[in-house]
Formats: structure tokens, C-alpha cells, sequence
């Protein structure tokens, strides 16, 4: 309490998945400039997968950029 904690605790890279959201340049140093996924879905038959690295436990009523995400990942 009383700092800035990140939202975003993991990340992930995998084919076949469209990312929602990004974390942008997280690589290390390492030649890969695409960035990863923090959000991501993937359409399997006629659903979607949906995966999410987001932790909006107690941080939606801070954070208004939090809060439109979430709206939006409940209510779409």
C-alpha cells in the first residue's frame, strides 16, 4: 500500500492468437521487437478462448482505465 503496483504480472507469446492487449517492448535486450500479450483471444468452432494476465482484483475502483477494460471484457 501507498505505491504504484503494475497490473500485469505475466505475459505470454503464442501463435494463433490475436492479442487484445499489449505490453509493448519487454524483451530484455533480446531481437524480438514485436512485444507481448497481455490479453489475447483465440476462435476455436464457434467460441472464443479468451486469456487474460490482467490482476483487476481490488484495483478496478483506482483505476478508471481498469475499470473501462473491464466493463468491456464483461459486457462484449
Amino acid at each position: 500500500t501507498g505505491y504504484i503496483n503494475p497490473i500485469v504480472a505475466n505475459i505470454f507469446k503464442a501463435n494463433g492468437w490475436t492479442p487484445l492487449l499489449t505490453s509493448g517492448l519487454c524483451n530484455w535486450g533480446k531481437e524480438d521487437p514485436s512485444g507481448y500479450t497481455v490479453v489475447g483471444e483465440k476462435k476455436y468452432g464457434k467460441g472464443v478462448y479468451y486469456i487474460s494476465e490482467i490482476t483487476l482484483s481490488g484495483r478496478v475502483k483506482g483505476n478508471p482505465a481498469a475499470l473501462m477494460f473491464f466493463n468491456r471484457m464483461v459486457n462484449n
